[in-house]
């Protein structure tokens, strides 16, 4: 088995002085490679398209590191993070998301007849078939009242530890799926903390 690549996403120009829509071009070039992506140079990252996370996938957020959403110049919002084969009811594998601190900023996904949206789906880090994920270090502010924080179903073997959460809407949100452990939560939530 290879050893996993490191990849920097600055060297992709994922850039706190970037706007967003660079830097959702830059970071999912940055994910589409695989392996191990590292933001690591401190700062506000503002992020406006959906980020398709595929299988062997690792995200690091590094100390200081934080992303904030702004609306899609479009018009047409999606999910902050999803699974690449959501959309196609294909397994992805393996994905580790660590230290993401993410700021809602008022936005949201939008609901039906969007390509990048799956009905029913909706929330800032969402996964549909997926087996083996891993989120820890998790902080998400400002939710509003329709998207949850962490939404996954249709999964296999999932862990969450070390969340904080605050907002309108539910903090985790698990559809049908087996095996799952959530630990070390603090949640701030108008809504469910944890809805099973």
């Amino acid at each position: 088995m290879n050893k996993p690549k490191i990849i920097n996403a600055q060297d992709y120009g994922f850039l706190p002085e970037n706007d967003s829509y660079k830097n959702s071009v830059a970071l999912q070039k940055a994910v589409d490679t695989g392996n191990v992506i590292q933001i690591t140079v401190p700062g506000i990252y503002c992020i406006s398209k959906q980020i398709e996370i595929g299988s062997d996938t690792k995200l690091v957020f590094g100390e200081g590191v934080i992303l904030r959403r702004e609306a899609d110049e479009s018009g047409v919002n999606g999910n902050a993070f999803i699974n690449k084969g959501a959309k196609r009811r294909e397994y992805n594998k393996n994905i580790e998301i660590k230290g993401l601190h993410l700021e809602c900023n008022l936005v949201e996904s939008d609901d039906y007849g969007v390509d990048s949206r799956i009905v029913g789906l909706r929330a800032q880090v969402a996964f549909i078939y997926v087996e083996n994920l891993k989120i820890t270090d998790f902080w998400c502010h400002g939710l509003l009242e329709k998207d949850y924080a962490i939404q996954v179903s249709a999964f296999k073997n999932i862990y969450l530890e070390n969340l904080f959460i605050t907002g309108d809407k539910d903090g985790v949100h698990l559809g049908w799926g087996n095996g799952f452990v959530i630990k070390n939560g603090r949640f701030c939530t108008f809504d469910d903390p944890i809805a099973l």
